[in-house]
C-alpha cells in the first residue's frame, strides 16, 4: 500500500479566504489561509479574554483591536476564575462525581441548586465575552471549517465550529489596519510562481504566541478543575489548548510577518 496515499487521505484543510473591503476605486485585497486542524480554529471565544491575565504592552493593543467592551478587566477574568475554582471544588470537575456520590436527600438537592446557579453565572460570563469580540466592517471572510461552512463579516464563530475561533479572526482585523495598497496581489503572484521564496515567506513561531496562563491551569488536571480549566481553556494542547489568547496572538504574528513580505 502507498504510505504516500496514506498520508494524503489522513490530512484535513481548512481554506479560509478573508477579503478586505476598500475604498472605491482601489483594488479588492484577498487573503487564503490554509492548514489543518489547527487552521481550522479550535479555541471557544471567551477564552480571547486570558489575554487580560498579561501586562504585556502587545496584549494590551491586541484586546483594544478584538474585544469592544470596556467593562472587563483582568479583574472579571480573575473572579471568574475564583468562581470556577470553587465550582470544581463543589462537583468534582467534568465528571460531576462529588454531586453524584450524594445519597438522594435535601444535601444532594441543595448542592444540585448551588451548582446550578454557578454554571448559569459561568456560562454568562462567557457569553458576556464572547458578546464583546468585535466584528468587522471592513474584513469578509468566505470559510470552510471542517463542517462550520459559512461566509459573512468577520467575527468569532468561524472556527471549527460557531463558537470558536483560529487565526482567521484577528489575522483580518490585524491586517485590516495594516495595508491600504495594491503590492499584497503582486507579492503573492510572484511567490506563487517562483522557485526561489527567498524574501517573500517569512516563517511564525507558534510558541512565542502559546498561553503558558492557560497551561498552567491546564497542568493542574483539566477534569478536576474543569470550570477553571474551561474559562481560559477549550482544547487539547496539540490544538494549542483551544486558547483564544494564543489564536489571537497568532493571527497578529500572521498579519505581521505578511505586513513584512509586502513591504519588500
Amino acid at each position: 500500500m502507498n504510505i504516500k496515499k496514506i498520508a494524503a487521505s489522513l490530512c484535513v484543510f481548512t481554506t479560509l479566504m478573508v477579503t478586505a473591503v476598500s475604498n472605491a476605486g482601489e483594488q479588492l485585497k484577498v487573503f487564503i489561509l490554509a492548514g489543518q486542524s489547527n487552521m481550522v480554529g479550535h479555541a471557544r471565544a471567551h477564552t480571547i479574554a486570558t489575554l487580560y491575565a498579561s501586562d504585556s504592552p502587545r496584549d494590551k493593543a491586541l484586546l483594544e483591536l478584538v474585544i469592544k467592551g470596556d467593562d472587563i478587566s483582568r479583574d472579571v477574568l480573575e473572579n471568574q476564575l475564583e468562581a470556577a475554582q470553587t465550582l470544581d471544588q463543589l462537583t468534582g470537575g467534568i465528571s460531576n462525581s462529588k454531586v453524584k456520590d450524594l445519597e438522594d436527600g435535601p444535601e444532594k438537592t441543595a448542592l444540585e441548586k448551588k451548582v446550578e446557579g454557578l454554571k448559569s453565572a459561568h456560562q454568562a460570563y462567557k457569553d458576556r465575552i464572547s458578546s464583546a469580540c468585535v466584528v468587522s466592517d471592513r474584513v469578509y471572510i468566505n470559510s470552510i471549517a471542517d463542517r462550520n461552512k459559512k461566509a459573512g463579516k468577520l467575527a468569532i464563530g468561524f472556527g471549527a465550529d460557531p463558537s470558536k475561533i483560529g487565526p482567521e479572526y484577528c489575522f483580518g482585523l490585524s491586517i485590516a489596519e495594516k495595508v491600504d495598497e495594491n503590492a499584497v496581489s503582486l507579492a503573492q503572484r510572484a511567490a506563487a510562481k517562483s522557485t526561489d521564496f527567498h524574501g517573500r515567506v517569512r516563517s511564525v513561531e507558534s510558541y512565542l504566541d502559546y498561553s503558558n496562563y492557560s497551561h498552567s491551569v491546564f497542568e493542574k488536571g483539566w477534569p478536576e478543575h474543569f470550570h477553571e480549566w474551561d474559562t481560559v481553556g477549550s482544547d487539547r494542547p496539540y490544538h494549542y489548548l483551544g486558547s483564544g489568547a494564543f489564536f489571537v496572538r497568532l493571527g497578529d504574528s500572521f498579519a505581521k510577518a505578511m505586513h513584512e513580505c509586502m513591504a519588500k
